[in-house]
């Protein structure tokens, strides 16, 4: 038999069925029209009694697929044409007969995609349901399917037992890009090869009870380029007797992906009913004298500036927070490093009285002894250690305070916060002790 296509623009294009070789116009065996087709996929079955035709166009003029519009339609040399119901929208993705030619299967629709077996009637015998698939395989004997999603889905396949419509397993095989039954219909081989994927290449084999029998990886660097099984003449091997029974195999090589839910790390104490404060970078050691700044003389400006605010805070505290209190200018951290050097003082020598730099010095900026601790405190006054503990743990309270009032007023809080409250008892202890100790 021979089938022709005639595409028609403006109107129904047609599918005509001649046997060969009567090939007259009146000598049609059968003829099939439909609309929407820029191209068209023809797949015979393996009697030669039945022909499937994927119609698809370029553009979906409808607009509800990017990738245009796809249908399918059968044709059977006694004559008989229907067009196969799809019952779910978007693409076709595979359409592939059994090798006993008196069904096929066809996988369609938007992710998750549908999968459903049909008769030679259209008629559809069995549903497989809805899944992450985009391929089918019949094994040699038609008796075993095996349901895969492979490209940019992430590998799952299910093999289920045709004739008494029931899965039988479900297994991953991530990154194939080759799949291919075994001529005993028992086995079958998925491979990772290149040009389509040049890392992690290699074969496996399993079962159809998903037991994996044997496994070959190819080195780092290396590229494994096709593989396939050695042909039998068809009477080699007879029809296998699927069963639910469970096949030893192998354990693989490969480490399997992790299931566990991605936490991000300000998470992960929280769910171990940890604090997080207690494990956070402290700003420094107590009893350990604060180290110099790493930008020197000629360090970052921004963060002298800084420092500077932070001694004028300093400051105000130190004297009851009266702000005229404090002097108009503090001294540059730089200078007490450069009274020390000669090139910086034989530079202070030269320089004239009027410069700028005078103009906003105090009088008494040259008699005030250089602060060993580089924080520009006037008259030497610092703020102790113990002070520093007092309003660090002042300062806790007072976010406790705001954060029950926040919670009063029906607002739903972290975990962290909640637990911050809970220590409220143990920061008023530490103040406690830390006022009668003062």
């Amino acid at each position: 038999f021979l089938a022709f296509y005639t595409p028609e623009p403006r109107c129904s294009s047609m599918c005509k069925l001649y046997k060969y070789p009567a090939l007259g116009q009146n000598q049609t065996v059968a003829c099939k029209s439909f609309f929407q087709a820029d191209r068209v996929e023809m797949l015979w079955n393996k009697r030669g009694s039945g022909l499937l035709l994927l119609t698809s166009t370029e553009v979906d003029k409808s607009g509800a697929s990017y990738y245009g519009n796809q249908a399918v339609h059968f044709m059977a040399t006694k004559g008989d044409t229907c067009s196969v119901p799809l019952s779910k929208e978007g693409p076709v993705h595979c359409v592939k007969w059994s090798p006993k030619a008196t069904e096929f299967v066809v996988v369609y629709g938007f992710m998750p995609s549908k999968a459903a077996l049909y008769n030679l009637k259209c008629d559809v015998v069995f549903d497989f349901g809805e899944g992450p698939r985009n391929c089918a395989y019949f094994n040699p004997f038609g008796n075993l399917i095996a349901l895969a999603g492979f490209g940019n889905l992430p590998g799952a396949v299910e093999v289920w037992d045709v004739s008494k419509r029931e899965k039988l397993t479900s297994l991953k095989c991530a990154d194939t890009t080759v799949f291919e039954w075994h001529p005993n219909g028992e086995w079958f081989v998925t491979a990772t090869t290149a040009p389509r994927l040049r890392i992690s290449n290699g074969f496996k084999v399993y079962h159809y009870s998903g037991a994996l029998l044997h496994e070959t990886m190819w080195p780092q660097g290396q590229e494994l380029l096709g593989i396939e099984w050695q042909q039998f003449s068809d009477k080699t091997f007879s029809e296998p007797k699927i069963t639910k029974a469970k096949h030893e195999g192998i354990k693989s090589s490969q480490p399997e992906a992790s299931k566990k839910a991605y936490t991000p790390p300000h998470l992960r104490l929280l769910k171990e009913g940890k604090n997080p404060e207690k494990y956070l970078p402290q700003p420094s050691i107590p009893g350990l004298a604060p180290t110099a700044p790493a930008g020197g003389v000629n360090g970052n400006k921004r963060n002298n500036k800084n420092k500077q605010r932070s001694a004028r805070k300093d400051v105000n505290v130190v004297n009851g927070g009266d702000a005229d209190s404090a002097p108009t200018e503090v001294v540059d951290q730089a200078a007490p490093v450069a009274r020390q050097s000669p090139v910086f003082v034989a530079a202070d020598e030269r320089r004239p009285q009027n410069t700028p730099r005078q103009k906003y010095q105090p009088d008494n900026a040259a008699d005030q002894p250089p602060n060993s601790h580089g924080q520009g405190q006037p008259n030497g006054q610092h703020i102790s250690d113990k002070e520093r503990k007092i309003r660090s743990v002042a300062k806790k309270l007072s976010d406790i305070k705001k954060l029950k009032v926040r919670r009063s007023q029906g607002e739903n809080l972290e975990l962290n916060q909640l637990n911050k409250i809970k220590m409220e008892a143990q920061y008023l202890d530490e103040l406690k002790a830390l006022k009668q100790s003062a």
